[in-house]
């Protein structure tokens, strides 16, 4: 193998890029929380050291739990850090990247419900069974905006979509009903309210990632973090793609407006997200995606 690969998997845009902004996206989180409830807050670096603090710690591993309970943290992270080494950025994007990233990005929700129910827990098969059903929820009108992009910009990969925005103007404008549905998915896409309902911490003690701890839990939270990254990034890619300075901006703004979502919501119930996906949601996807079929 090469070096350009290694640098690829490893540097930029692989491993640490991706750890450092998901540890980056992490302090700017407890920050800005602590600072709108009138608090000092932890150090930027406070969640890198929670993670070291956590690998250093037993991983206690229940008498009934199955064998996925060790593998379904690995997977997750394993299959989230496939999706920023497709980003444009970096140019290692290939023809139909997007339904390899549709796909991946599952991936990480089905191996946390997964988690959950080989726990042999009661409250981590509840966390899973809401996570699988938030999936079914929020997927079907993810994956149609997402295709509205790909039909508008003709082109099912990411790097594609990206140069069309650089010639035709960013895809927000041309498509605003599927650009508020994606970013409206988001916040269920990685568990923040008012869409965290696999972890409730407040009814089922935090969910699939009840039984959890030591270095599996490590694994499970940073596969977390950075899906909060890689799914804030793609929507940037999808929809207001300039360039890269430009993707690192919007990416940091969109951040601290979730943030803002969090802080000041309430969870919603399950049939509730159904009812906001379904019918609304949904809806405006299929709007402008039968806009630039026709």
């Amino acid at each position: 193998m090469s070096l350009n690969p290694l640098i690829s998997i490893f540097i930029i845009p692989g491993l640490l890029f991706t750890s450092v902004m998901t540890f980056l996206y992490a302090g700017v989180y407890r920050k800005v929380r602590a600072r709108m409830q009138n608090r000092r807050g932890p150090p930027f670096l406070q969640p890198f050291y929670d993670f070291v603090k956590l690998l250093s710690k037993d991983s206690v591993k229940p008498e009934k739990a199955g064998a996925l309970f060790t593998w379904a943290p690995v997977i997750a992270l394993a299959s989230i850090l496939v999706v920023p080494m497709l980003f444009p950025v970096w140019g290692l994007s290939f023809a139909g990247d997007v339904i390899v990233v549709i796909y991946v990005l599952n991936m990480s929700s089905i191996m946390l419900a997964v988690g959950g129910f080989s726990s042999a827990s009661p409250f981590g098969a509840v966390g899973g069974s809401r996570e699988v059903t938030q999936l079914f929820a929020y997927e079907l009108p993810l994956a149609i905006s997402i295709v509205a992009v790909a039909v508008r910009a003709g082109s099912f990969s990411l790097a594609g979509i990206a140069e069309a925005q650089e010639v035709h103007g960013m895809l927000f404008y041309q498509l605003p009903f599927a650009c508020i549905a994606f970013l409206s998915i988001i916040p269920a896409k990685i568990g923040l309210q008012p869409f965290d309902i696999p972890e409730a911490e407040q009814e089922i003690l935090g969910g699939p990632l009840v039984e959890y701890s030591g270095y599996r839990l490590a694994i499970f939270t940073l596969s977390n973090q950075v899906k909060m990254f890689t799914v804030i990034s793609l929507a940037v890619i999808l929809f207001f793609w300039k360039n890269w300075w430009m993707f690192l901006i919007t990416g940091g703004l969109l951040w601290l407006v979730f943030i803002f979502i969090k802080i000041i919501s309430a969870r919603v119930k399950t049939e509730q997200s159904f009812v906001f996906f379904w019918n609304y949601m949904a809806v405006l996807a299929v709007i402008d995606l039968v806009r630039v079929v026709i």
